[in-house]
């Protein structure tokens, strides 16, 4: 019988180069995970110039140059070893984080799954250092002349690592995760001259200054950075500072959030919480303030080593934070001017409708009826009494239960009934199913219907929302829209479909855009077509709250009868419910 000590083990130590990509699976998702450690790096090492270059969304090149302290040859060497770092040296140092980098895993693990090259030198040194190695390979190191400063080139990525490979997204995609990263940085070190290149093509460029709205107008544009607010709020704890958005400017997505603790980008719930508790009332439902917001909190009350990615941190005294950033955003909200400013809007007068509301006052019939008693309430909105034809008033359809229309109750509900039921129509998801079978009739790859404008309209979007719309514009003219480059992050809207005639105006137009910004991660082409379809048919539908004709509330629902899915809508939401005469009598006990 052999012996148990003579079995080879079934525990052994891996080799360092695996554990470098074991540990790149945590570090290294994809280029911007690349991209955003070498950037702090290059923050950390003083840089007021970075420039970072990329290719193929950062899957075949991305080069980080910067002018910071660079490093001798044997720091060099050092740095790509693993858990080698300049930024801890104890166990006491891990409760008082100052830097952005302090693991030393992010170098090792990056060399482990591409073909890389550094190039470093300090000021006092009159030779610079290259070290380059693929993957597993040997390193070659050897003097050369350079200047002052650090350029890390990062090509093939995942070379030696097909499994996650495969699972890097598209060219474009992987390009807004990396604008992504810069802008963020960019907001929050406005004194470094951020670069970005792809292609060749400079995406953009930010100038040296110390204003933080002059970057928020570089990157979100000025109109954004116009209707921000400022933020200033201080103890002996907690520093915040930053911009929030005026009630006024909202955005469908959260896209253009960012929240930094001593200058780290990170995601973190109970701050965003309490920010858009502050703003409570002040937004409308479904909409998202921009914010930038900056606090600065001692080192020794919060663990940023809770992730691998250091994109999530844990903080001390949670309730105190809470009542900072609250007090912070609920003190800048309630001592500005929030008073919309009104702008011209003549051009869009010009623009045809669908639907044309009355612009006379509302009058309802004198009855005969003569109350008993004077009512102990007074009803916000008059009772309305349908003007329609005795020949229009009972509806044959095809689909919808014949029935007759009652009313309009709080402008979002056409009431109608039957010989037994009650029907309940919701008007804006029943235009929104009429505009999208009416978009999605579109055969093949012909364009919808557009309209030009008289006047196009400029719109400014960030550097990330501008790569994905430039991709995107080939196929927005699929759904009735003419967009093109105008300059930087412009673009020009010529022509918007014509079922959008209605609700044009410059923030629906900026809205639908954003839209389609956010489903651009959509791979699919016909599922992003559809996605697509479905914004535009929302923002052209008549909305709740709003007056209807008579015969509009007859118009909807005759088209509503022609819809091939006539009962939800294109988000599945109903369009109609029915409450009958037997269980009305039930409700009234009556049965």
């Amino acid at each position: 019988m052999q012996n148990n000590s003579d079995q080879e083990s079934r525990i052994i130590l891996l080799d360092d180069h695996l554990i470098s990509k074991i540990a790149a699976g945590e570090v290294i998702e994809r280029p911007a995970s690349v991209i955003k450690e070498l950037t702090e790096n290059s923050i950390d090492a003083g840089a007021t110039q970075i420039t970072v270059e990329v290719e193929d969304g950062g899957k075949k090149l991305m080069r980080i140059t910067d002018n910071g302290t660079g490093m001798t040859k044997k720091e060099a060497g050092l740095a790509l070893m693993r858990h080698a770092t300049s930024k801890i040296k104890d166990e006491s140092d891990l409760s008082s984080i100052h830097t952005l980098g302090f693991r030393g895993e992010a170098l090792a693990s990056i060399v482990s799954v591409s073909r890389f090259s550094l190039k470093t030198k300090t000021k006092d040194i009159p030779a610079g250092t290259e070290i380059t190695q693929d993957g597993a390979e040997e390193r070659t190191i050897k003097e050369i002349g350079i200047p002052n400063g650090t350029t890390i080139t990062v090509k093939d990525i995942f070379f030696n690592t097909p499994a996650r490979q495969k699972y890097l997204k598209s060219s474009s995609t992987e390009l807004a995760n990396i604008i992504d990263v810069i802008t963020s940085y960019t907001l929050i070190y406005p004194q470094i001259h951020f670069k970005l290149i792809s292609n060749a093509s400079t995406l953009f460029t930010s100038p040296k200054t110390h204003d933080m709205q002059a970057n928020i107008a570089t990157i979100y544009g000025r109109d954004v950075a116009e209707n921000m607010l400022k933020l200033s709020y201080d103890t002996s704890a907690i520093k915040i500072a930053g911009y929030i958005s005026k009630p006024s400017l909202t955005r469908a997505g959260k896209r253009q959030q960012s929240i930094y603790v001593n200058k780290r980008h990170i995601k973190n719930k109970l701050i965003t919480r309490a920010l858009y508790d502050a703003y409570h009332t002040y937004l409308p439902i479904g909409r998202h303030p921009v914010f930038i917001i900056s606090l600065d909190i001692d080192p020794k009350i919060i663990d940023v080593n809770v992730h691998p990615a250091k994109t999530e941190i844990r903080i001390e005294k949670e309730n105190n934070l809470y009542e900072a950033v609250y007090s912070a955003v609920k003190s800048s909200l309630e001592k500005n001017e929030l008073i919309p400013e009104v702008k011209d809007n003549t051009t869009q007068k010009k623009i045809p409708v669908p639907y044309t509301r009355s612009t006379q006052p509302y009058t309802p019939q004198k009855t005969n009826y003569i109350p008993t008693k004077t009512p102990s309430y007074s009803p916000k909105i008059a009772p309305r009494q349908l003007m329609i034809k005795e020949t229009e008033k009972d509806i044959t359809f095809q689909k919808l239960p014949d029935m007759q229309i009652i009313s309009q109750i709080t402008n979002s509900y056409i009431i109608a009934e039957s010989e037994d039921s009650m029907y309940m129509i919701d008007q804006h998801a029943a235009h929104e199913r009429i505009n999208y079978e009416k978009l999605k009739k579109t055969k093949g790859n012909k364009p919808n219907e557009s309209q030009t404008l008289l006047n196009p309209k400029i719109i400014e979007l960030s550097q990330k929302d501008a790569a994905i719309l430039n991709e995107k514009k080939e196929l927005l003219k699929v759904t009735g829209f003419d967009i093109e480059p105008y300059s930087d992050n412009s673009f020009s809207v010529r022509a918007i479909p014509v079922i959008l005639g209605k609700q044009y105006s410059e923030s629906n137009i900026t809205d639908v855009i954003n839209d389609i910004i956010e489903a651009a991660r959509i791979t699919d082409i016909d599922n992003l077509k559809d996605s697509i379809i479905k914004m535009i048919a929302c923002k052209a539908s008549i909305k709740a709250g709003e007056r209807l004709t008579d015969k509009q509330m007859l118009d909807i629902l005759k088209e509503l009868d022609t819809c091939d899915a006539p009962y939800t809508c294109p988000h599945g939401r109903p369009t109609i419910i029915e409450m009958t005469m037997k269980e009305i009598e039930k409700r009234f006990r009556r049965t």
